[in-house]
């Protein structure tokens, strides 16, 4: 096996230490996994990926965190006018599709839907985030991402990456 020398400064050897105690003994081991998780990192980095962190469920939340660079989004109302759901599309490091989906009842907020009596305060019951339920799905190509998606955020992507320009519309303004 090669050795390698690193040089260390005085006052890192208690982290050296730490570490070593933490791998097992194996210090090589855990330079090497530190080593690991910079480099993948800095390549994502590189790429214009950044760490996303979001919330699932809707009763029992769970934060879920990825390396990805949003595409689009946008909020959309059901068919039914029963929950209004916001969508956010990723393109992650491996080429896939990370659709986060994040649903609240939908409560039209407009005063033409007022009746003369209702104050504006009425048009919009407060909700918390107890109503609202976040989903991440997953997928490994555009055509299966296409019927996930309303199909104005579907062509928002298809261009998105079919365009020459690193997914950045520039103005000429």
């Amino acid at each position: 096996m090669p050795n390698r020398t690193i040089y260390v400064a005085e006052a890192d050897l208690p982290l050296l230490e730490k570490a070593q105690t933490l791998a097992g003994g194996n210090l090589s081991a855990a330079i090497v996994q530190a080593l690991k998780h910079f480099v993948k990192l800095r390549d994502v980095q590189k790429e214009n990926f950044e760490e996303i962190t979001v919330v699932t469920g809707k009763i029992t939340k769970v934060q879920k965190r990825f390396y990805g660079r949003l595409l689009v989004e946008g909020r959309f109302t059901t068919t039914d006018k029963t929950c209004s759901v916001l969508y956010k599309i990723y393109l992650t490091p491996k080429q896939n599709f990370a659709v986060y989906t994040q649903s609240a009842p939908y409560y039209p907020c407009h005063s033409d839907h007022l009746s003369s009596s209702q104050q504006p305060s009425d048009a919009m019951p407060h909700w918390s985030n107890l109503d609202q339920e976040g989903k991440l799905d997953v997928f490994a190509s555009l055509e299966a991402l296409a019927p996930q998606l309303p199909r104005e955020l579907y062509e928002a992507v298809a261009s998105l990456l079919h365009s020459t320009d690193n997914h950045i519309e520039t103005l000429d303004i």
